[in-house]
C-alpha cells in the first residue's frame, strides 16, 4: 500500500469516527431558526488531518496522524516504571483534588478513587493523609463537612448506624 493509499484509508476511518457534541434533528420541525442542524466539532479530525497532508504529505504526518486517531480509539495505558502503578499516581497526584476531578483526569470512577483512598489511609473526599502526619479526623468534624453516613462510617470505621445518629444530632441542633 503507498503511502496516499495509508493517508486515504486513515481519514476514512477518522471520518467515522464519532466525536464532539451534537444535537439531533427536529424531525417535526418546522424549518424555522429553531430548527438548526446538527452542531458539532468546528474542526473534525479527518478535516485536520487532510489539511495536514495537503501541507506535507510525507510519512511523519502519517505516523503523527494514526497517533492521535488512536489515542481517539483507545484509551492509551500509562507507561509503568520504577515500580509505580496507576493507583499509585491516583494517590500521588489526586491529593488535595475532589474525587470526581481525579477520575475524570484517570480515567476512572470516583468510586474507586475514594477506595482507593481509604484502603491507604487517606482521606475520602479529597485524598489527604489521615495518620502519620495529621491525626485522624473527629466523627463531629466529618459530620460538619457534610459527609454521608457510610462515607464516615468508612473513614472512622464506626457502625453506619452510629455516624447516622451523629448526623441526625448535628441537624437538629443547626
Amino acid at each position: 500500500m503507498t503511502l496516499e493509499q495509508e493517508m486515504a484509508q486513515l481519514l476514512a476511518e477518522m471520518a467515522l469516527l464519532q466525536h464532539g457534541s451534537t444535537t439531533s434533528w427536529n424531525p417535526s420541525g418546522t424549518g424555522k431558526a429553531e430548527s438548526r442542524p446538527p452542531s458539532g466539532d468546528s474542526w473534525p479530525l479527518a478535516e485536520k488531518w487532510l489539511d495536514a497532508w495537503e501541507r506535507d504529505p510525507t510519512h511523519d504526518t502519517l505516523s503523527h496522524a494514526r497517533a492521535e486517531f488512536d489515542a481517539w480509539k483507545k484509551r492509551q495505558a500509562p507507561a509503568v516504571d520504577n515500580d509505580t502503578c496507576e493507583d499509585d499516581w491516583i494517590l500521588e497526584d489526586g491529593e488535595g483534588y475532589a474525587a470526581e476531578q481525579v477520575a475524570r483526569k484517570f480515567n476512572t470512577t470516583p468510586s474507586r478513587v475514594r477506595a482507593l483512598r481509604v484502603r491507604n489511609e487517606r482521606e475520602m473526599q479529597f485524598g489527604q493523609r489521615i495518620r502519620g502526619a495529621r491525626p485522624a479526623p473527629r466523627l463531629h468534624e466529618l459530620v460538619e463537612r457534610g459527609l454521608a453516613a457510610r462515607q464516615i462510617s468508612m473513614l472512622t470505621g464506626v457502625k453506619r448506624s452510629t455516624a447516622q445518629d451523629a448526623i441526625n444530632r448535628h441537624r437538629k441542633a443547626a
